[in-house]
């Protein structure tokens, strides 16, 4: 996803105000921890906050050190089949009943907490920093 981004595009199908979910790997294992204990049922596992593609967006830009990217243009959505076109839709998903039901809580609340933390705890981080801050950019020297 980081290198889409920093190649100037955002792969997720749809338009830009349509709200997606997400959760990071580590708190989907515990979700799926903590739901083994429970009743029967069907419990969502997602971070707190929903956004749209375009706060996505802003949020890995951000990380990478990029400007905005671009979204695929909406034309190409049906020429995707059906899942392209379930990925387009704007769904709005809420961990509610997981975290009342068994007490769970992600660690990262957001997509902003657990992308940034994907990014600074992997070798992704120091390939994607822009140069200055790797220190790849021009030195001063000392007068």
């Amino acid at each position: 996803m980081f290198q889409y981004v920093a190649r100037g595009w955002l792969p997720l199908l749809g338009p830009p105000d349509a709200y997606f979910s997400t959760c990071n790997h580590d708190d989907a294992a515990t979700a799926v921890v903590t739901a083994l204990n429970l009743a029967s049922g069907i419990y969502n596992v997602v971070d707190n906050e929903p956004m749209t593609h375009r706060q996505f967006g802003e949020v890995l830009a951000a990380i990478v050190g990029v400007p905005m990217p671009k979204t695929p243009p909406q034309w190409l959505v049906p020429l995707t089949g059906g899942l392209g076109e379930t990925m387009a839709r704007s769904l709005r998903i809420s961990n509610a009943k997981l975290r009342q039901m068994g007490g769970w809580a992600p660690k990262y609340a957001t997509s902003r907490e657990g992308w940034a933390a994907v990014c600074q705890s992997s070798s992704i981080g120091a390939i994607m920093r822009p140069p200055h801050a790797r220190g790849g950019g021009r030195k001063e020297q000392a007068s």
